[in-house]
């Protein structure tokens, strides 16, 4: 933004990253294709995946945790429309098409909840995705269009986490959920990049009501705070509001206020009002 102040320059700068953006993400893409099935499981499973259900009636009852099939027992559920083909077959959605282009929310939510009956993404496209995500991430932030940074540090967070968490259940211990290294991730991007502790803690564990997950989540958060403080003491909108030169309230006086006293500030003469005035003297 030093450089680009004319409006044609930040015209010509949002098509460039825009260009880039989608060039990057599309070839990837097309470059990993990563199949996936969205769904084909028995009414049993309902709890994970089953939105909708259907087959052959069997007049039994498949009672799941979130979903009941009358004379269903072996009707088969489907994952509901979840996921973006593109290259694909018809039950099936390509892991990194889903991430880039599909619904970012959703996209989240897979990543820090699904564990069975198959993991959502395999290792590969959370790398490919987690490193492509950081890296726009850090392109487009400064420019003059509003890209966003909680979203992207979420997903790149919880893209990561997940797959720590797949390589520690795959060679460490086959019980290990997942989903719980997501969402530690995610929190521990936030706090790397924002520098915030207990606001961010609360809205993690409001926002995802896993209460139980405290403890992991504080763990990181200051873990990553005080990383991200060996580097530099402020976070990312401290610096872009010294870029643009506002002015605001930093979180500790600097050691040179330490030094200071009352007379080095005061205007002198120090100008009073007396406890009985005139309006004029005012």
């Amino acid at each position: 933004q030093k450089y680009v102040t004319r409006r044609p320059l930040k015209l010509l700068e949002a098509l460039l990253v825009s260009l880039l953006t989608s060039l990057c993400v599309f070839l990837l893409a097309y470059s990993f294709p990563q199949c996936s099935n969205n769904g084909s499981h028995t009414c049993k499973d309902a709890d994970n995946w089953g939105e909708w259900c259907g087959g052959t009636s069997d007049n039994s009852t498949c009672i799941g945790s979130k979903a009941t099939c009358f004379n269903a027992s072996g009707w088969i559920c489907k994952g509901g429309v979840f996921g973006v083909r593109l290259g694909c077959p018809v039950g099936q959605y390509d892991e990194l098409a889903t991430i880039f282009f599909g619904t970012r929310e959703h996209s989240i939510v897979r990543l820090i909840t699904q564990a069975f009956p198959h993991v959502p993404f395999s290792n590969g496209s959370l790398l490919v995705a987690g490193v492509t995500y950081l890296f726009l991430m850090l392109i487009t932030y400064g420019c003059s269009f509003p890209a966003g940074l909680f979203m992207p540090s979420v997903l790149v967070g919880a893209a990561l986490g997940r797959l720590v968490g797949q390589l520690v259940k795959t060679y460490v211990d086959s019980r290990v959920f997942s989903g719980a290294y997501a969402l530690a991730g995610a929190a521990a991007m936030l706090g790397g990049v924002q520098r915030a502790t207990i606001s961010l803690i609360v809205i993690i564990i409001e926002g995802t009501a896993n209460v139980h997950f405290l403890l992991p989540i504080v763990v990181t958060t200051c873990t990553a705070k005080f990383v991200g403080n060996a580097f530099g003491r402020e976070g990312v909108y401290e610096i872009g509001l010294r870029r643009k030169r506002l002015r605001f309230l930093e979180h500790e006086p600097g050691w040179l206020l330490d030094l200071c006293t009352a007379g080095d500030v005061m205007a002198h003469p120090v100008v009073s009002l007396s406890v009985i005035d005139t309006i004029g003297n005012i």
